[in-house]
């Protein structure tokens, strides 16, 4: 049971980060696979790269609240992390125009 323990408290967290990574630096192309994809980002590379930037950037806070702070914060920053890059998703959607 600890092991199960060491691998929600320290693995996951490290996995949000590992893959917060390459989104952070831009260098994730558009694909259906991973990234924050929704029709929009996956139509336009104007959207996909700030937006995954940013998820990725809300991904990684969200893997050092989960580490840090425990199950219940790491779940409740996933989610923000999710809401706050669809949020700026729409943002950057309507500044568009």
């Amino acid at each position: 049971r600890d092991w199960e323990a060491a691998l929600i408290r320290v693995w996951v967290p490290m996995l949000f980060i590992l893959l917060a990574i390459p989104l952070i630096l831009g260098i994730v192309p558009r694909n259906y696979f991973y990234g924050f994809r929704s029709r929009r980002t996956l139509e336009s590379d104007a959207l996909w790269y700030p937006v995954n930037r940013v998820a990725g950037a809300l991904l990684a806070l969200a893997g050092l609240a989960w580490g840090t702070s425990g199950d219940t914060v790491g779940l409740v920053a996933l989610g923000v992390a999710i809401l706050g890059s669809a949020i700026y998703m729409s943002w950057l959607v309507a500044r568009q125009g």
